[in-house]
């Protein structure tokens, strides 16, 4: 028994709570060291890493990240294109998510989607990888889920306030800021209440409301429902004002998921319905006749972005004929951008993304007949749209073409 021990010892290790990144492209991990600032032909890459606790590894290095931001934008337009990394990965050298994230910067670069504007990339980490081998990392799902949780809480929220005051600062820049798995969790926890603030500042009719940077992006969030009620509800009653509001924010959800849509709500089965005392919840929203009733064990153990009844709209495999390649490009480009910023747009009666089909669910008027879903309405500044996988094939599908061009 002590020989397997020290045999698996060997076959698996540890993730330090340490950074990977530095000045000087030193740490204290065995590899994966790199440069903290990262200067391409086609884009520039900073890097800024939290500890478990939310604190910032070096806040003298994240000043000089965003003081290297703030002097490119005072000489040019950029394109800020933020994303925090989710479960099982962290900001290593080596890490998938970090080659993938230079992939996309490069395809954004080369596809001329960010047009003339200098293109930079910001990459959160944290500690997503905590252990590793022999596939026991799988078991850190409930610690790693607190540990987002946590770091959203704690300095990611300064950080890209001040990040977007630079994105401001220029009306020619552009700031998307994107979450993934347990990544979207820490995008939620720490721009949570200043998206809360909008809606309530838009139902308020208070004017020069607008979007947090350009837009907010969660990518198939591991995140339960229960976490994002209220931003539907207070989403819903915006929308139900039917008058035009900036889109704070997309939820994307793969149908071909498997992490989110299977292990998600059989590990919240073990950490939350097993200890926790649920209840069906009722709700009355401004001008339906109806009752809604809620269970939260649907709330607990299905994702924001799986749950059915917040979806907005539904993309499906229906190819479009005529002119659907539509405007993807549009979004942080030069040219007139859609409505909607993901590109939908209608052809005749139908909708399409891209060459996706694409059904809303949300109403043009204050009448909504759907009695499975929530109500929404054209105008909700927040949407939640459900994906097939010829768009995100799986989980970590989130770098793929087609969302580079989003």
């Amino acid at each position: 028994m002590r020989f397997m021990l020290i045999f698996i010892l060997f076959l698996t290790g540890c993730v330090g709570n340490a950074p990977f990144r530095s000045e000087k492209g030193t740490c204290d991990h065995w590899n994966g060291c790199g440069m903290a600032y990262e200067v391409t032909p086609e884009y520039d890459l900073g890097f800024v890493e939290y500890s478990e606790r939310g604190n910032d590894f070096s806040p003298a290095q994240t000043d000089m990240l965003l003081e290297k931001i703030k002097t490119a934008s005072q000489g040019e337009d950029v394109a800020l294109v933020v994303f925090v990394h989710g479960w099982k990965h962290n900001a290593s050298t080596e890490d998938e998510n970090v080659k993938s994230f230079k992939d996309a910067l490069s395809h954004i670069y080369r596809s001329k989607v960010a047009g003339k504007k200098k293109l930079i990339g910001v990459y959160i980490g944290w500690r997503g990888m905590s252990f590793h081998g022999l596939q026991l990392e799988n078991l850190t799902f409930w610690d790693r889920k607190a540990a987002a949780e946590e770091v959203g809480r704690g300095g990611v929220t300064e950080f890209l306030v001040r990040l977007e005051a630079i994105s401001k600062s220029r009306p020619g820049n552009f700031m998307l800021t994107a979450g993934h798995s347990f990544g979207s969790a820490i995008v939620l926890s720490a721009l949570g209440d200043t998206l809360m603030e909008k809606m309530l500042d838009l139902q308020n009719n208070r004017v020069g409301v607008e979007a947090f940077g350009d837009v907010v992006v969660l990518l198939n969030p591991a995140v339960e429902a229960n976490l994002g009620l209220l931003l539907k509800e207070n989403s819903m009653k915006v929308g139900h004002q039917q008058r035009k509001v900036p889109t704070l924010m997309y939820v994307v959800s793969s149908r071909a998921d498997s992490p989110t849509n299977t292990f998600f709500p059989i590990g919240q089965w073990f950490g939350v319905t097993l200890t926790w005392n649920e209840v069906v919840i009722d709700r009355n929203y401004p001008g339906q006749k109806k009752t809604y009733h809620i269970p939260e064990t649907e709330l607990d153990r299905i994702t924001i972005g799986n749950y059915e009844r917040f979806w907005t709209g539904y993309m499906d495999d229906v190819m479009v004929e005529g002119p659907s390649k539509l405007r993807y490009q549009s979004v942080i480009s030069d040219s007139v951008i859609s409505d909607s910023g993901l590109g939908v747009k209608a052809i005749g009666s139908t909708d399409t993304i891209g060459k996706w089909g694409y059904k809303s669910y949300c109403s043009n008027t204050l009448t909504f007949n759907d009695n499975h879903r929530l109500p929404c309405y054209a105008d909700d500044p927040i949407n939640f749209i459900s994906a097939p996988e010829s768009f995100i094939e799986n989980h970590n599908d989130v770098f793929n073409d087609s969302l580079s061009h989003c």
